[in-house]
């Protein structure tokens, strides 16, 4: 792999896209390979609202969400205070055709980064946009070097899914990679609901937000072929075109159920093959000290890898439970109810 720069671990970056997928790899290329804190957003109004509280040293705008995009977001923001008229905005983007960046750059916005989200150009974007003093030193990075003890070799196996592409996105860290197939697997129910709903009421504009976001998702974990179907579900929403998207949607949805149910199938034997070690009151009780001041600072990185710390253990059925949620909650960026579980016995 080519060399990274290393960072300050006092720098914050925000991260702003209603794909769940693509938060959790862009958080955990972040941290993991630049050092710095990594916050996230679901939308434009959780954007606002943390910008609010926090202080931040760039921020990733998605273009394309549902309800205050970025472009809006990024306007609200730049509004808020003298500082952050200045802050450097990143577009996250699938299309990175002229038209769109010239938009994205009128809109406030300073620069682009196109999806798949990739380690080195995300690399290249934060030593262009961050002063140079936050710099640490640089570091060659060769995947051998990353944790990893999650194991790949069925997933391989599923028909229309490159593994070597989805890891190359997250330069070949297998956790990163295995949770976020985990919650594409999760997700997949909910984003055929939602377009389904969006075709009854024929709302192609809707439909083409949603098939984006998956488009993007589906990239990023490799499932290239599905990716390409989102795109032409995309494009037909665009153009109004309702009667090609209801005809080619059954396939598509065929096609995304099939993987969710591999993916499933999967994870479940991986589970069943997993001896975990006996967990006691007392560690869990640390655990829940460390999660609560990971939780307090919007600390992603820090909050998954207790609760996979917890996981690995085998606690009381209550207490498995309870981590059960907590790991449910963080998948979907649900702070205060990890606050609320943690708090239920301190």
């Amino acid at each position: 792999m080519s060399e990274l720069i290393s960072f300050g671990d006092d720098l914050r970056i925000l991260v702003v896209d209603d794909s769940e997928i693509n938060l959790l790899i862009a958080s955990g290329v972040i941290s993991t390979f630049f050092g710095m804190k990594c916050d996230v957003a679901l939308s434009g109004a959780e954007a606002v609202a943390l910008v609010e509280k926090n202080s931040y040293n760039l921020i990733f705008m998605d273009h394309m969400m549902p309800g205050t995009d970025g472009v809006k977001t990024t306007a609200i923001i730049r509004g808020m205070s003298e500082a952050l008229a200045h802050i450097p905005i990143i577009a996250l983007t699938a299309d990175d055709s002229d038209e769109i960046k010239k938009l994205l750059l009128e809109s406030g916005m300073n620069d682009f980064l196109s999806k798949p989200i990739v380690v080195e150009k995300v690399g290249a974007i934060l030593k262009k946009w961050l002063s140079a003093d936050s710099f640490a030193q640089n570091a060659e990075v060769q995947a051998s070097d990353i944790p990893s003890s999650s194991d790949i070799n069925d997933i391989e196996s599923i028909e229309g899914l490159d593994t070597k592409a989805g890891l190359s996105c997250v330069a070949f860290n297998k956790e990163v990679y295995i949770d976020s197939l985990k919650l594409l697997a999760k997700k997949i129910p909910d984003i055929v609901t939602i377009c389904d709903k969006c075709l009854s009421e024929n709302n192609p504009a809707d439909f083409a937000t949603h098939a984006h976001g998956i488009k993007g998702s589906l990239s990023a974990v490799g499932a290239i072929p599905l990716s390409l179907l989102a795109k032409e579900l995309e494009t037909a929403g665009k153009a109004g075109d309702i009667d090609f998207c209801k005809a080619n949607y059954p396939n598509f949805t065929a096609s995304l159920n099939d993987l969710q149910e591999k993916l499933a199938a999967v994870f479940a034997r991986q589970s069943d093959s997993q001896s975990n070690s006996v967990g006691t009151q007392t560690v869990f009780d640390d655990c829940l000290k460390e999660l609560a001041f990971a939780v307090d600072n919007y600390d992603y990185e820090l909050i998954t890898s207790i609760l996979a710390r917890l996981a690995e253990l085998n606690f009381n059925d209550e207490i498995n439970s309870r981590v059960a949620l907590m790991k449910q909650a963080a998948q979907n960026f649900d702070y205060e109810g990890i606050k609320q579980i943690i708090s239920e016995k301190r």
